[in-house]
């Protein structure tokens, strides 16, 4: 590592923990209690990305986002620090994820219950994720006297996450029913090389048309999410695609996917991930079979481009005209599940 990026990552370092300093709360968002000290909640269970680390370390996204020698985050990173948020007490990290993180519990059809737990989590990821952003933007007016296009939706963005997080932990403590669709569910007989957790709201579906406008500016057009997991553990894969009864622009698409065959079901969650998202874990031997491959870099770095409003078609016949890249979810990229 030469001294300029040595330098370049110090700085970075730097500037991270004090926008990370500026957005931690002082209560715990599910209980309200005054917390002093978060729990380090992760967003995939630690039992599963056990199976896909390698002495210890797990691969980040970041590397196929950004490249490995980017001075913004390390691609290779201890289990204990990886894909963490912080932003709820102990007490209600133990007792609101119990059903869905006991591992007795990950190779039985997800009942309502647990399919509460995992969006109540997808939530609160995401809404400790805007807190963050928003002393991104704040730090970068201060310090340069600018800020990113993205940073004049936040308000809205950030609304939506927080009225999911309510209705969803109302549906927990019984106080209002909230149900989802199980759009896909699926244990796999070998280990796949990658995990993930978390909502992803679709701009197009398998046709070309338009599910969310995610260049809208109006508050009433709100954005609509589904919810995906993909847990390699014992041997074996789980996934699981979800997303709340009440949410109607998914219908087409739900009714498209149904449709395909089982492997090309497969291509699409291992696409909309690689598009969609940019917090997955790899298992580092497959990280360095795939880490050259055109198209998947292309697609990875293309993620904040569906948001840069410049095109609104941008991204739009994505799923459709998927580009050919490697699916971490088919049998011949399995890896050794060791007891």
């Amino acid at each position: 590592m030469d001294d300029l990026l040595i330098e370049m990552k110090k700085k970075f370092n730097e500037m991270k923990r004090e926008i990370e300093e500026r957005a931690k709360g002082t209560h715990c968002l599910i209980c309200k209690k005054e917390c002093s000290s978060f729990c380090n909640s992760h967003t995939v269970p630690q039992s599963v990305l056990k199976n896909i680390t390698e002495n210890g370390y797990i691969t980040q996204s970041s590397g196929l986002i950004f490249g490995e020698t980017n001075p913004i985050s390390n691609t290779f990173k201890g289990i204990r620090n990886t894909g963490v948020f912080r932003c709820i007490c102990r007490d209600c990290d133990r007792d609101y994820f119990r059903n869905y993180e006991n591992r007795e519990n990950f190779f039985e059809k997800p009942d309502q219950i647990i399919l509460r737990e995992i969006a109540l989590k997808n939530s609160l990821k995401q809404i400790a994720k805007k807190l963050l952003e928003k002393q991104i933007h704040d730090y970068s007016y201060e310090k340069f006297g600018v800020k990113a296009p993205i940073a004049e939706h936040w308000n809205s963005d950030t609304q939506e996450n927080i009225d999911e997080f309510r209705k969803i932990l109302k549906g927990i403590n019984g106080k209002k029913v909230i149900e989802y669709d199980l759009i896909y569910w699926k244990v796999l007989n070998y280990m796949s090389p990658i995990a993930f957790q978390g909502k992803i709201v679709l701009h197009g579906d398998l046709n070309g048309f338009v599910i969310n406008d995610i260049f809208t500016n109006s508050y009433k057009d709100k954005m609509q999410s589904i919810n995906i997991a993909i847990f390699p553990i014992f041997g074996k894969t789980v996934i699981m695609m979800f997303v709340d009864k009440s949410y109607n622009k998914y219908k087409n698409f739900i009714k498209q996917f149904q449709k395909l065959d089982e492997n090309e079901k497969l291509e699409v969650i291992n696409y909309i991930l690689f598009r969609y998202d940019e917090e997955y874990f790899i298992y580092k031997p497959t990280y360095e079979q795939i880490k050259n491959c055109k198209n998947l870099i292309k697609i990875c770095n293309e993620f904040n481009l569906l948001y840069d409003g410049e095109n609104e078609n941008k991204g739009l016949n994505d799923l459709k005209n998927r580009l050919q890249i490697p699916n971490l979810l088919a049998p011949n990229f399995a890896i050794k599940y060791e007891r």
